[in-house]
């Protein structure tokens, strides 16, 4: 794997000061990560929320994490991530201790649920909590795309990422260890566990420029998906601002993007309950200490196929570019058709707790496999925006990414309060908050997400056709240019090219 790393592209991108300056952005990213997934059904039980409810304070962190993501963006690009981690570790430190206090506190009475104010602060604590995380990885990734050169930036921001999609499993297992089944514990572990990677990230994480050669970046997208204009001054794309916003290639990178992970997080979240629903499944007495092992197995099983899975698409996206010589988007088809198996699987054939493994496995790989992909179609689409007088050489990656993450905002909270009522709608009254009709009590909201990941690969398909048309239109201006053909010659269709051998 580590070969898109090493392979030799002018200077090595595996130095010691730059392999360092890796490992602490994964570490910064592990206390960025969104953990609500870890304690959600006990907060629920504990303060009497509905599920709708339940999914609205999630929700909230989701709105935390992606609008946040532009404003963070710009700051990145603009001061260094500096700022960005300061204002991680006030806002994790404030938003898990105010959770931490409303699960201690509970419903009181205890005979009804919280009041509106007290809900209100609920969901303003996880949306604090969202806004961190976003902070503390959008000031990782972006040390991470301006320390390493194109061949490895894929490989290297989906090894930063995967530290973000191991985070609820870092902490469900440290708590589980340490004081198994108290919930307050692992909240007080959050508090402390993801604010302090801020302040480790404040002192040692910076940016290392790579070397330039002439005057001209040496890390510069030169031979990108070729997906975006080049500029005349640099050669590359350099995409920004109210420009983003009128291009087909940005709506479909926010459409694909926002349908396949508002359909992972409608899952993430929900994937205690959906344990829950499993296990109570004409089963009304239960044992709620089976049913945590349950839940905290599911999450683990998540968090590390998320991991994995940003991880394993970052290294095939540069393989795809660097080896095969495709657009990066064709991983994007892989990841669509993969999310829609994996809804068919959950709605049809996921019917017990032992087979919900398998789903949660699936799941996790291909949508932390989601979020790998995006930040280099960023880059191959709107350009690094490197700059001689910009303070950071980067002047628009982040803030095009963040635009580009807004997406998940309204796909998130549609997919996930329609599971929401389609649970509420299930349940019983002599079992409040509980449903006892098995995968039935969920099954018809992933009739929304199949429709939304058919949605989603019908316009990846569509964006792989277009840079593959445009590669190699490219290819042949780029021969053009130079004097040599390469044995390429124009087709007879306007617009497009094909390559031809020439013999003798």
């Amino acid at each position: 794997m580590l070969e898109a790393l090493s392979q030799p592209k002018e200077l090595s991108a595996l130095t010691v000061p730059r392999i360092g300056m890796l490992a602490a952005c994964i570490l910064v990213a592990m206390g960025s990560g969104t953990n609500y997934v870890a304690y959600a059904p006990q907060l629920g039980e504990r303060l009497k929320l509905t599920h709708t409810h339940l999914n609205i304070v999630g929700i909230a962190g989701n709105i935390g994490v992606f609008s946040s993501a532009p404003v963070w963006g710009r700051f990145a690009d603009r001061y260094g991530p500096k700022p960005l981690f300061a204002t991680a570790f006030v806002s994790l430190l404030g938003g898990y201790s105010g959770i931490r206090y409303s699960y201690q506190a509970g419903a009181i009475p205890s005979d009804f649920p919280l009041s509106g104010l007290s809900f209100a602060l609920l969901a303003l604590c996880n949306f604090m909590t969202g806004v961190a995380g976003t902070a503390g990885i959008m000031g990782s990734v972006n040390t991470t795309a301006r320390t390493f050169p194109d061949h490895a930036r894929a490989s290297t921001t989906g090894l930063v990422l995967s530290g973000f999609g191991l985070s609820a499993f870092f902490f469900s297992t440290v708590a589980g260890l340490f004081s198994p089944g108290d919930t307050s514990s692992l909240l007080l572990l959050l508090t402390v566990g993801t604010a302090f990677p801020m302040i480790f990230g404040f002192f040692f994480v910076h940016p290392i420029p790579w070397p330039t050669n002439g005057g001209t970046p040496a890390n510069r997208n030169v031979g990108s998906d070729l997906a975006s204009r080049p500029s005349q001054s640099t050669g590359e794309a350099n995409i920004h601002g109210w420009a983003l916003w009128k291009t087909c290639d940005f709506w479909l990178c926010f459409s694909i993007f926002g349908l396949l992970t508002g359909t992972g997080l409608m899952y993430i979240n929900n994937v205690g309950t959906i344990s829950q629903a499993l296990i109570a499944q004409a089963n009304p007495d239960y044992d709620i200490a089976y049913a945590a092992r349950v839940q905290a197995k599911q999450v683990t099983i998540v968090s590390l196929m998320n991991c994995l899975g940003r991880i394993c698409f970052g290294f095939i996206s540069d393989f795809t570019k660097h080896r095969l010589h495709r657009p990066r988007s064709y991983c994007f088809v892989a990841a669509s058709t993969a999310f829609l198996l994996v809804q068919v699987v959950l709605q049809q054939s996921i019917t017990d707790v032992e087979s919900l493994s398998w789903g949660s496995a699936m799941l996790g790989f291909v949508y932390g496999g989601s979020f790998s992909l995006l930040p280099t179609l960023c880059i191959g689409y709107f350009g690094l925006g490197e700059f001689p007088f910009a303070r950071f050489r980067v002047s628009h990656f982040s803030e095009n990414f963040g635009f580009a993450t807004l997406s998940p905002i309204f796909t998130g909270y549609l997919f996930s309060v329609a599971f929401g009522k389609t649970l509420d709608v299930h349940e019983l009254s002599p079992t409040p908050h509980r449903c006892l009709e098995g995968s039935a009590c969920y099954a018809e909201a992933f009739t929304v997400t199949i429709l939304a990941c058919s949605v989603a690969l019908a316009l990846s398909v569509w964006m792989s056709w277009r840079d593959w048309r445009r590669m190699d239109a490219e290819e042949v201006e780029y021969a053009v240019d130079v004097g040599y053909d390469g044995g390429y010659r124009a087709s007879s269709k306007p617009g497009s090219c094909r390559r031809t051998v020439e013999s003798g």
